[in-house]
């Protein structure tokens, strides 16, 4: 037995060197991890806002249906995001609890030998006694991590008081459970295809988050259809992977052909055989990969094949039956993970799983959000114009309505400058009512809230009525008249008078300027005693010039106040959609940013790993 246990102290030896490597070796994936998780559901939360939640805009309305379509699309998305990130906080979770070992994830069908194998590793038994646990250095610490309690009720307190894996049960591993060792986390997963759905979605999900994957298969029929196809698979996922033939032993017969209790290993001939085809099978694996994803890297061309009895090396005391039972191989394989590979694959493994998320949801999901938006902000824009359509038909049919009201108005009233006004405010505000609820009611199903820009409170400012009449002045004459004849008789006398009365040329010449002279001192001593009158003359009113006025301010009026209901309804309709499309696009660069910035950081740690 001592061959065995140096051969397991070697390997616990090299795990324990392993852990004290990862303290040092740990990088900040889990803060990118954090910071990405947070920008991501920054916009899932803003994306599944209904921006019309609480709005009154009509429930027929045709943006209300492309946007709850719009946020049942993303919706969509945002339930993937969130079982990839439940998924991930799970691995996350895991990676924190083992994150200073080598995650060894077990995978394989029902009865391949997965609990016997882990507990060879564990103990260097594949049943251990109660004496063997109590006694075994390192003490291994059993875990259970998820149980899907469809076969059997094993629980965290019942697991860590067996200290091992039961052997020999049907369906024994109905749960991810394990055990720990410094430097070392080995997973057993639920068997595949086995008889519990969710036991093989379980393996699906953690096998993300191992450092090396074990896939093990029975020598009774080892690199069956089955298990080959579960192997493309991991081999799509880029692990780093191992295929364990396990149960590699048979018995002996003796020569009266009856079975005897001594344990062999099969032929070196059988083994290789075994091998060889399931390596062949791996290499045309990884050829299909190749050329149907050629943008991935698969680690098939790297997986190691083994061939291996832990019963067979647990019964041999023998250093050359230690060395046939495959299992030498085996630990040195593990001895060489851990020491060379091991800290690459335990570093690149999280940031390698973090990328492809970050690829995957800026290269398909964000783009798909903004072709969703863009639909939403051209469904908008379209909305608005055809309110800007209707706003024009409105405000003409109004200018013609109140062309005819103010006309009439203005007849009606002339004069009556109070009367005039009163009568015009209210058939205002009746037009105005009467057209812009052709306009309202694109938006609401009720005039309730929209009706919040009416005219009780505005001053209309009207021209008032006013005669129009033209004043004539007129100068009364007939006192300058009157001088005028008493003064020619005056000097025509007097002239008469100074010439003795002879008729002579003399006499009738001063006779004819002396009546002259006193027709203009009489006109002038009469016209000193003149008056000056006026006429006024009724030219009609103003009343065409009142309509004119009128009709340029309530048009003016009208104008403003349609453009400022158009910014009242839009503010209470539309305003909260395009504050959303403009939250979503604002979540969506920060997030892009996010992920250049991590995807840099990335790519730089990746390739110093090589």
């Amino acid at each position: 037995m001592a061959p065995i246990n140096t051969h397991r102290a070697a390997l616990m030896n090299t795990f324990k060197q392993l852990e004290q490597d990862f303290k040092h070796a740990k990088i900040q994936v889990e803060t990118l991890e954090t910071q990405f998780l947070d920008a991501l559901s920054a916009v899932a939360a803003a994306a599944q806002k209904d921006p019309l939640s609480d709005s009154q805009l009509r429930q027929d309305h045709p943006l209300r249906s492309h946007i709850a379509e719009s946020v049942s699309d993303i919706t969509v998305l945002v339930s993937e995001w969130q079982q990839k990130i439940k998924n991930a906080e799970r691995h996350t979770k895991f990676r924190e609890r083992y994150g200073d070992s080598l995650l060894v994830f077990v995978y394989g069908k029902v009865k391949a030998g997965k609990s016997s194998f882990g507990n060879f590793i564990a103990y260097g038994k594949t049943d251990p006694s109660d004496i063997d646990i109590k006694a075994a250095e390192p003490s291994p610490k059993f875990f259970i991590e998820e149980t899907t309690a469809k076969t059997e009720a094993t629980d965290q307190d019942a697991m860590a008081s067996q200290r091992q894996f039961r052997v020999g049960r049907t369906e024994t591993t109905s749960a991810i459970q394990g055990f720990c060792l410094p430097g070392l986390t080995w997973v057993d997963s639920p068997g595949l295809h086995s008889k519990t759905e969710a036991n093989g979605k379980l393996a699906q999900d953690y096998v993300n988050a191992a450092d090396l994957v074990l896939f093990l298969s029975h020598a009774n029929a080892p690199g069956r259809r089955s298990d080959l196809q579960e192997i493309q698979n991991l081999g799509l996922k880029n692990h780093a992977l191992a295929v364990v033939i396990t149960g590699s032993d048979t018995y002996e017969e003796d020569d009266a052909g009856n079975l005897i209790k001594i344990i062999r290993m099969m032929s070196d001939v059988d083994r290789d055989q075994q091998k060889n085809y399931v390596q062949q099978e791996l290499d045309n694996i990884a050829e299909i990969i190749a050329f149907q994803h050629p943008e991935t890297k698969s680690m098939l061309k790297e997986a190691k094949v083994f061939s291996v009895s832990a019963w067979y090396a647990e019964r041999s005391e023998e250093l050359s039956s230690w060395d046939k039972s495959g299992m030498i191989d085996f630990v040195n394989f593990m001895m060489e993970t851990a020491q060379g590979r091991g800290i690459r694959i335990k570093k690149a493994r999280p940031l390698e799983n973090l990328r492809a998320f970050l690829i995957e949801v800026e290269s398909r999901d964000l783009n798909h959000i903004e072709t969703v938006i863009q639909k939403t902000t051209d469904k908008l824009s379209f909305a608005r114009k055809e309110i800007a359509r209707i706003s024009e038909r409105v405000l003409r049919d109004m200018r013609t309505d109140l062309t005819q009201t103010i006309e009439s108005l203005a007849n009606k009233y002339a004069n009556d400058n109070s009367a005039f006004k009163a009568n015009i405010t209210k058939e205002y505000k009746t037009v105005w009512l009467k057209y812009t609820a052709r306009l309202i009611e694109q938006y609401a199903e009720r005039l309730d809230s929209a009706t919040a820009l009416d005219l009780d409170e505005t001053d209309i400012e009207l021209p008032e009525f006013a005669k129009h009449t033209e004043t004539i002045r007129r100068k009364r004459e007939i006192n300058k008249k009157r001088g005028a004849t008493l003064g020619t008789a005056l000097f025509g006398g007097a002239a008469i008078l100074l010439t003795g009365g002879m008729a002579t040329p003399l006499v009738i010449g001063a006779t004819l300027a002396s009546g002259y002279a006193g027709d203009k001192l009489g006109e002038m001593a009469g016209a000193y005693f003149d008056s000056d009158d006026s006429v006024v003359i009724d030219l009609g009113d103003n009343r065409e010039e009142v309509s004119i006025e009128t009709r340029k301010h309530l048009i003016n009026q009208a104008e403003h106040n349609l453009q400022a209901l158009i910014e009242f309804l839009d503010q209470t309709y539309y305003q909260s959609t395009e504050s959303w499309i403009a939250t979503i696009r604002h979540k969506i660069q920060r997030l892009r940013q996010e992920i250049e910035q991590q995807r840099i950081q990335i790519n730089s740690e990746l390739s110093k790993l090589g």
